[in-house]
């Protein structure tokens, strides 16, 4: 069945309130589990750049050679990696729990 993103698709009957405190504390919890992805994301972007500009100011100084270069830009896109991967299976994880939740609704 194709979810419709229209008000007709709502449900005729009402809500229990039981019903609506399950689906607010889904909520809630979908909303703390983003903010700890994002703060990774965070981390992981700050040291991400902080790699690349270490990096850029040593070579410029003549501090490291290409290869310590090469080798802070590559840790900087692991930790970039490493900051990017959970987000994305979070994103993930919470459409389709949100469109699981939406579809019970529905039928």
């Amino acid at each position: 069945m194709e979810l419709k993103e229209d008000f007709r698709s709502i449900p005729k009957r009402k809500l229990s309130e039981a019903e609506k405190q399950i689906i607010m504390l889904r909520i809630e919890k979908m909303k703390l589990e983003r903010d700890k992805s994002l703060l990774i994301l965070g981390s992981s972007i700050i040291l991400f750049f902080a790699f690349i500009v270490v990096s850029i100011i040593g070579l410029i100084n003549g501090l490291i050679t290409r290869t310590q270069l090469n080798l802070l830009v590559f840790f900087g896109f692991i930790a970039l990696i490493v900051g990017v991967v959970p987000y994305m299976r979070f994103v993930i994880k919470e459409e389709k729990s949100l469109e699981k939740t939406l579809e019970d609704l529905i039928s």
